[in-house]
């Protein structure tokens, strides 16, 4: 770590941490506006959704919230729910727009790591330091991969395998063994190219552990975005079409809204009641 900073320990406090929840929420209630577009998770839903978990991430990590369980179990499903985005959102880009050209990889490259990268440069650090950086722009290339490789895929009764093609590979590189050894694993990311990017302290562990944990998040993504894809454009399900934007109707909404509430009460109650790091995982 460099020296131009000084290094201190984090003390988490009750007090800091709900400050700061208060001042994200303030932000979020003054920049209130209401949504374009009525299609199922479109851009800006999940757009927004994606910036109020990137603020929970630089909070949790600013006042050292790790050692909270609760807090942890709560963002480490924040983690998976980004990684999904990140399946689902490509998805839908490269499906639609069916541009795999160099420089929009490139571009989104840029723009996931650029302050990172400085980050890493200013503070000496390594790249695994700043894990989710990492995570995103891994399932990144994963998904932008498995779109460009099975571009030709496009028959509605066939697109589903672009996830399951990804899932799988995914889960034989990280869970494949031979004579006890994972050899795959070792060999893709435990060798002098690729090892200043995954490893922390002279270990890929980390990354093997980070990366295990959520290993079909974005093939998750993928698939929903197949379904709401095709639940969208469908003249004969709940969405009704209105100049050119999908309206949800209010007996529908109401359901989600429900459902939803239904699972986070039953999440909470499980990360309240988690014992320890290893069982919440």
């Amino acid at each position: 770590r460099t020296r131009l900073f000084f290094d201190t320990q984090k003390e988490f406090s009750w007090m800091n941490f709900g400050v700061g929840v208060i001042a994200i929420s303030l932000i979020g209630i003054i920049r209130w506006e209401n949504c374009k577009q009525d299609a199922v998770l479109n851009r800006q839903q999940t757009s927004e959704w994606k910036g109020w978990m990137q603020l929970s991430f630089l909070l949790y990590h600013y006042v050292g919230a790790s050692k909270v369980l609760p807090i942890y179990v709560f963002i480490r499903v924040f983690v998976a729910a980004f990684l999904f985005l990140t399946g689902y959102g490509h998805y839908l880009y490269f499906a639609s727009k069916r541009e795999f050209s160099f420089r929009r990889c490139a571009t989104v490259l840029f723009r996931i790591n650029i302050f990172t990268v400085l980050l890493c440069v200013t503070m000496n650090e390594p790249y695994q330091a700043y894990y989710f950086i990492p995570l995103s722009t891994f399932w990144f290339i994963m998904v932008y991969l498995t779109m460009l490789l099975t571009r030709k895929i496009v028959h509605p009764n066939l697109v589903w395998l672009k996830p399951a093609l990804l899932s799988f590979v995914m889960e034989f590189v990280w869970r494949g063994t031979y004579d006890g050894q994972n050899f795959l694993f070792d060999s893709l990311f435990n060798n002098s190219v690729a090892a200043p990017f995954f490893s922390l302290n002279g270990s890929v562990h980390e990354w093997r552990f980070r990366g295990g944990l959520d290993l079909h998040a974005a093939s998750a993504g993928m698939l929903v975005a197949i379904v709401v894809q095709r639940y969208n454009s469908s003249p004969n399900s709940a969405v009704s079409s209105h100049k050119g934007k999908s309206k949800l109707t209010p007996a529908l909404v109401l359901l989600l809204a429900s459902a939803s509430m239904v699972v986070v009460v039953i999440y909470s109650y499980f990360a309240t009641t988690c014992l320890s790091k290893p069982v919440c995982n």
